[in-house]
């Protein structure tokens, strides 16, 4: 059985992939410390934090925060082409969601432009919270103890 985590990230990475927007785009993992110029213009998906609140004796929330990063090589207009990149996946992101009946609100945008190297290097993390009811954990649990 898929992790309802890994459903979100698999559901958000297929719309990413599919845009004809990110055509031609690399995905990365969202954890690699260290990317390859030629690798970009690169997006990536992940979750990497989620809080738990019970509800009911038989039901938690979990607010999940997705991200979805995008990095490119660029000039002077790099956050203008970012601000368009968030955009499209503020867009893309709610959609495939609502298809899961998920509540999902956008969050934070952030941008990063890193010009040490050659070139310009520009990053962009959107984060959106994800709000599921989900049988209570524990009550897995019962009946497994010995």
């Amino acid at each position: 059985m898929t992790h309802y985590r890994s459903g979100y990230r698999t559901l958000v990475a297929g719309a990413v992939a599919a845009s004809p927007y990110f055509a031609g785009m690399t995905r990365l993992s969202a954890w690699v410390d260290g990317f390859n110029a030629t690798s970009l213009p690169a997006w990536f998906v992940a979750t990497p934090r989620e809080r738990a609140a019970r509800v009911s004796h038989g039901t938690s929330q979990r607010d999940t925060d997705l991200v979805v990063g995008i990095k490119r090589l660029g000039t002077d207009d790099i956050e203008d082409v970012l601000d368009a990149d968030s955009a499209v996946v503020e867009q893309l992101v709610i959609a495939a969601l609502r298809t899961q009946e998920r509540d999902c609100e956008p969050g934070e945008i952030n941008i990063k432009v890193d010009g040490g190297g050659e070139q310009r290097v520009g990053t962009l993390t959107l984060t959106f919270r994800i709000t599921g009811w989900l049988p209570d954990p524990a009550l897995s649990l019962e009946g497994r103890e010995q």
